[in-house]
């Protein structure tokens, strides 16, 4: 059985359903897999490594080892939820057709996102989403990823 992908961006997240091939271990015993890719070192497209955050009997939630590209939340400065953000546009649009063959963007499956409000900063996060690729929350990130592993490398 195929397993279905969750993965996160920029560090990136997704769900999926597929089989990986050698499985290896990061920082704190996280396994990590390599699926779909991107340039990162040069202008040659490379692997992406991705943590597995949570696995399931048919899915696995990855989260991007490295932040792989560098984006403003909003190409227009003026408040903007999720939901509208040029950052989330580009993520299941061009990135995600860019990273991904026909065959692996099938094995994405698109996540409800539930966007809480930030009470730390008293920011109204607005309506849900549903995304192929999108960013953790930090309520997300405190719950799924070990101090040692909340701070991604940027690649070239």
């Amino acid at each position: 059985m195929m397993k279905k992908l969750t993965a996160i961006f920029a560090t990136l997240a997704l769900i999926a359903s597929c089989a990986f091939g050698a499985e290896t271990a990061a920082a704190g015993g996280v396994k990590t897999v390599r699926f779909g890719s991107y340039p990162q070192s040069s202008a040659k497209a490379e692997p992406i490594e991705w943590l597995v955050l949570e696995e399931t009997a048919d899915s696995y939630f990855l989260l991007s080892r490295d932040a792989l590209a560098s984006l403003p939340w909003n190409t227009v400065r003026k408040a903007t939820t999720w939901e509208n953000a040029s950052l989330r546009a580009w993520l299941n649009g061009e990135f995600f057709n860019a990273a991904f063959t026909k065959d692996e963007r099938t094995q994405i499956v698109e996540a409800e996102n539930a966007n809480a409000d930030d009470l730390d900063y008293g920011t109204a996060a607005g309506k849900n989403t549903r995304d192929k690729v999108f960013l953790l929350s930090g309520g997300e990130v405190k719950r799924l990823l070990p101090e040692n592993l909340r701070t991604a490398k940027a690649t070239a």
